[in-house]
């Protein structure tokens, strides 16, 4: 290439770079019609890149956290140190504000879920055996699907059998399954 045909190119690049910024809002409009109307296209699409290229991606993402492992490890310790009430508790606050439940940002849930995690044995709040903490669960006691909120007076350990068991059954119909039951 030329370099008269390189400048021709920049500045094409400029005009064009110009132009989107001075209509934001008619490029967003024509993007949003576009994904509106092609909706069904690009996700097939996108389900057939994931199935031919993710083995390739995993590959590529496992041999960079082996050769990364200190960044990684500091890139997540970072994240972990600016973002304290999101960790393992984002997904059941997000469960419930989809459910229209009000998820509080509670410290208190997750002192006593790093307590009980850090314990040599825990007890099962259902079948009330003892339990290595990594084979219990943090459960709601009423169901986040049956309106509970995710507060820690609707938070129990459970063992991973119960908690599998009881999945999001009523406390009444539970308390018909279990041995003991809880009267609450």
């Amino acid at each position: 290439m030329s370099t008269q045909e390189d400048e021709k190119k920049c500045k094409r690049a400029e005009y064009q770079a110009r132009w989107r910024a001075n209509n934001k809002d008619r490029v967003k409009a024509t993007s949003v019609a576009y994904y509106a109307k092609y909706q069904d296209e690009e996700r097939a699409y996108s389900a057939a890149y994931r199935a031919a290229h993710m083995g390739r991606v995993d590959a590529y993402a496992k041999k960079y956290r082996v050769e990364n492992a200190v960044k990684v490890k500091t890139s997540i310790a970072a994240w972990r140190a600016a973002n304290p009430a999101r960790i393992r508790h984002h997904r059941h606050k997000r469960r419930a504000m989809l459910r229209g439940s009000d998820p509080v940002n509670d410290p208190s849930i997750i002192v006593w879920d790093r307590v009980w995690r850090g314990k040599v044995r825990v007890r099962c709040f259902w079948c009330e055996g003892l339990f290595h903490p990594r084979r219990c669960h943090a459960d709601h006691i009423t169901p986040l699907s049956k309106g509970g909120l995710h507060r820690i007076d609707n938070l129990c350990i459970s063992c991973g059998t119960c908690n599998m068991r009881k999945r999001n059954k009523d406390l009444k119909v539970w308390n018909q399954e279990v041995a003991s039951p809880v009267l609450l």
